[in-house]
């Protein structure tokens, strides 16, 4: 397996959702919406927030940058199932233990039938 991303290191990024931010001064903020205002994660000027809005891939960048808060807490779910289904707790309900997986011979279909024909 790959080593992993270590997420503990982004556990202190600006909390929320973050959003590209067009400001009325021609300005771009990534940040988070708050109560009348918002939060900047990152400022592009009105003169780079001109430029960036004019090229396709700045803009992907810039919505890729916005997602980033989500792309973690997305990839730390799927860290917490691949651990799961590698290490699955024999304690845990949702884990039947192997001889619970095998019928008895009365539950099976058929066993209460005769064994053969009767004449």
């Amino acid at each position: 397996m790959t080593e992993r991303i270590d997420l503990d290191q982004f556990n202190e990024i600006t909390k929320g959702t973050w959003e590209v931010i067009e400001l009325p001064s021609g300005g771009i903020d990534i940040g988070v919406l708050i109560y009348g205002g918002h939060k900047p994660v990152v400022n592009f000027t009105q003169r780079m927030g001109e430029q960036v809005k004019q090229i396709e891939r700045d803009v992907a960048d810039m919505n890729a940058i916005a997602s980033v808060p989500e792309l973690i807490a997305e990839l730390r779910r799927c860290y917490e199932l691949i651990d799961e289904l590698e290490n699955p707790s024999h304690e845990d309900e949702r884990y039947p233990e192997p001889d619970e997986l095998t019928p008895s011979n009365s539950s099976r279909a058929g066993a209460d039938w005769p064994s053969g024909p009767s004449m």
